[in-house]
């Protein structure tokens, strides 16, 4: 939030008769600036302190993951030797068919899975982030 440098009210965006949008002082515009330059400065003042910020990132190692890619790796090693032993005449067509769907399903569940982790962790991700930002100190 940007505040009046005179009296420390709220500043707000309004149209100049030059067409452009600048910001002023919402009580009795003591100060009125380009809203261009004023937001190119705050730009770089946060970019600037968030350059000095290391973040302790935890490593995500997600175990639940690691368990759905082997059981997802072990499934279509399956539908592999299925399809193996179609092709030397131990399974008949249907027999084929029918593991392979089944096989497929539970790929599927498994993906689905991943996919719900993987938001979840997104999410964790995101709010790490904001509680980054909020421990930035504004200076007045």
């Amino acid at each position: 939030m940007t505040r009046c440098g005179v009296c420390d009210a709220k500043l707000a965006a309004f149209h100049q008769s030059t067409g452009k949008v600048a910001y002023a002082c919402s009580v009795s515009r003591h100060l009125s600036r380009d809203q261009g330059h004023v937001d190119a400065f705050v730009l770089a003042e946060v970019k600037a302190r968030a350059e000095q910020i290391t973040l302790d990132v935890p490593e995500w190692v997600d175990e639940e993951d690691a368990q759905i890619r082997e059981q997802i790796s072990a499934l279509e090693a399956r539908k592999h030797d299925a399809a193996s032993r179609y092709a030397e005449g131990l399974l008949d067509l249907d027999m084929l068919h029918r593991a392979s769907q089944e096989i497929d399903g539970r790929i599927a569940d498994l993906q689905a899975k991943q996919t719900d982790a993987a938001v979840v962790d997104s999410f964790d991700a995101v709010r790490f982030g904001l509680d980054a930002l909020d421990r930035m100190t504004v200076d007045h």
